[in-house]
């Protein structure tokens, strides 16, 4: 990925994805992560698995956040 801040702050917690910590990554750069990834798939299953939690929890919280407010908009 490149120099996304959030993007790698996201991918670092939740451990779902690899971070090319270069401002201009190279090609070869990419294919060296796309090979880690293919000689570990052990590794590969585990980022999906990942990724499919942060989402859950996500998705979570931002429907907690909108309850809270319809709840707090109900008590006035």
């Amino acid at each position: 990925m490149n120099q996304s801040i959030d993007m790698k702050r996201f991918i670092e917690k939740y451990q779902c994805g690899i971070v090319i910590d270069k401002v201009n990554p190279t090609a070869e750069d990419y294919y060296n992560q796309f090979y880690r990834l293919y000689q570990n798939r052990k590794l590969l299953s585990q980022m999906g698995q990942n990724a499919r939690k942060a989402m859950k929890d996500i998705c979570w919280e931002k429907m907690e956040e909108r309850l809270s407010e319809i709840y707090k908009s109900l008590q006035t």
